[in-house]
């Protein structure tokens, strides 16, 4: 079946302000649980993981209970001391608020997702997804999520800890949550990052506390991670962390940041590294080894919390930790505009786009892309810049609704500037809800009557006309279509033995087939 579409483009102006970074810490895979407290901030103090419930988090402990924003409410941009809110990783927090950007957690109870617009906290609406030492492996749905938001140029923070780590005694310490995110995902790419982290079994790699000044010196002196603008870095601390073996050939992208003591001087190639970063699709992401480097040694007073973030090899673990979450953010927001609103619906069988913008300044375009998975997307239709001098516009683009099979489209835009840096929007999605018909022709070769059939969610007027393989047209008609499923004949005994194609059309849609006439 070949269905023909058009599609059309419209220019309009309005006013508004810039977006942020955003960033989303995770809290719902344990990482209060046991004598750690991977939170920036808890009111509470009242989650139990608890062996009769298979380490699932409920109500009735004493563990921190992350909310959504944390309290008290802040000014971006300003300095607060560490203990302004309360959790292991508030430091962490409070330095992405110094540097401008905005923080959220993801609460125990909410699940993982990209594209549901019905979830208010969807990746697709951060910059940066940090998850330190997760303890619950991710369900295959929040896999499948979590792999499209860095596929997309999302920001992936990964952080493990050593073997035999599992704090919530369900069986799965960090290491295996993530490598069971890389091996059994639903891309079918059981290396994407090309990395894995050892777990278990090599007590050597799997366990280890040493303080580590092995940089890979194949890094330039420019180097984001070790040299970026939070501080340089020269060594790091692992209290009982794990390290990662390297595949490349998985993921060419792939770079050691810093290696264990155990590996030969000068230090090189994809065997014990204790941190790493690299792309994936659009995105990025970069791994650690070890939580401790993340503790700032504040929290749940219950929890035997440690100095890692400030105190230990001051200041390396916050230079690095800082590098690597403004690395993950850099590149995806520099471009000269700000997406401020960004719009979708369905309107008489065709999607709108709608989305409004600041600061347009040296700007080459916009490309709308579609997806029909979230992963893989097709460019769609260009829109022209209004004016490229700074000030705020808003735009509109249309096409008719591609396929009718009721599932998700995905829809988002591509950014380039006229230096060639590439932004992505936020994605937005349609449900088709069934609006086109769906044809099939019942029979081929066909004797004496074409026998189609129908699918349609919609009343509707259609024409059918008949060509020869001549280009000569020799039947034509007008039916209607009632909604829901339906068969529908075309008399064919007076055609001769040959080769036919056959056109069914109405105002929104136009569908071709060939069949074949025997006596």
């Amino acid at each position: 079946m070949k269905k023909i579409i058009a599609f059309q483009l419209a220019l309009l102006v309005f006013t508004f302000s810039s977006a942020q970074v955003k960033i989303l810490f995770d809290a719902t895979k344990a990482e209060s649980a046991g004598n750690a407290d991977w939170v920036i901030d808890a009111d509470l103090n009242n989650i139990g993981y608890f062996i009769s419930n298979n380490g699932v988090p409920t109500t009735g402990g004493t563990e921190s209970n992350a909310q959504a924003i944390p309290t008290p409410a802040v000014t971006l941009g300003n300095t607060y001391a560490e203990d302004y809110w309360d959790g292991g990783l508030s430091y962490w927090g409070l330095d992405c608020i110094k540097k401008g950007y905005s923080v959220e957690s993801l609460p125990i109870g909410k699940t993982i997702t990209y594209g549901n617009v019905a979830n208010t906290q969807d990746l697709s609406k951060y910059d940066v997804f940090i998850v330190c030492e997760p303890n619950i492996l991710f369900t295959a749905a929040e896999k499948t999520a979590i792999l499209a938001f860095v596929n997309n140029g999302g920001g992936l923070f990964m952080i493990a800890d050593h073997d035999i780590s599992d704090r919530n005694n369900d069986g799965d310490d960090a290491p295996i949550v993530w490598n069971d995110l890389m091996q059994n995902n639903s891309t079918g790419n059981s290396n994407p990052f090309g990395f894995l982290f050892n777990n278990p079994g090599n007590t050597a790699i799997d366990n280890i506390s040493q303080t580590s000044s092995n940089l890979n010196q194949s890094l330039a002196g420019n180097d984001s991670i070790l040299h970026g603008p939070w501080g340089n870095v020269t060594r790091v601390k692992w209290s009982g962390g794990t390290t990662m073996t390297l595949t490349p050939s998985a993921n060419p992208t792939i770079k050691p940041v810093i290696y264990a003591n155990a590996i030969s001087s000068p230090p090189s190639g994809n065997n014990q590294v204790m941190v790493a970063y690299g792309r994936y699709g659009k995105g990025k992401f970069v791994a650690f080894g070890d939580s401790s480097p993340f503790d700032d040694g504040t929290g749940d007073p219950l929890d035997g919390l440690f100095t890692g973030y400030m105190v230990d090899v001051t200041p390396n673990h916050r230079n690095i930790i800082m590098n690597s979450t403004i690395w993950l953010v850099e590149n995806n927001t520099t471009l000269p505009v700000s997406i401020k609103q960004f719009l979708a619906s369905v309107n008489n069988e065709q999607v709108f786009l709608n989305w409004k913008t600041d600061n347009e300044i040296n700007l080459e375009g916009y490309q709308v892309q579609r997806s029909f998975d979230g992963i893989q997307f097709e460019n769609r239709g260009s829109v022209i810049i209004a004016n490229n001098k700074g000030v705020a516009e808003s735009y509109q683009y249309r096409e008719l609704i591609p396929i009718d099979n009721g599932n998700n489209l995905f829809y988002r835009l591509k950014i380039t500037d006229i230096n060639g840096q590439i932004k992505f929007s936020e994605i937005r999605i349609i449900h088709t809800n069934g609006l086109l018909a769906e044809y099939t022709l019942n029979q081929n070769p066909v004797k004496n009557n074409l026998l189609i059939s129908v699918k349609n969610k919609k009343a509707k007027n259609v024409h059918y006309s008949i060509y020869a393989s001549s280009g000569q047209k020799l039947l034509q008609n007008n039916i209607t279509l009632s909604q829901g499923v339906q068969n529908f004949s075309i008399d064919i005994k007076n055609l001769a033995s040959g080769m036919y194609l056959i056109y069914i059309s109405d105002s929104n849609q136009f569908d071709t087939f060939k069949f074949t006439k025997v006596d």
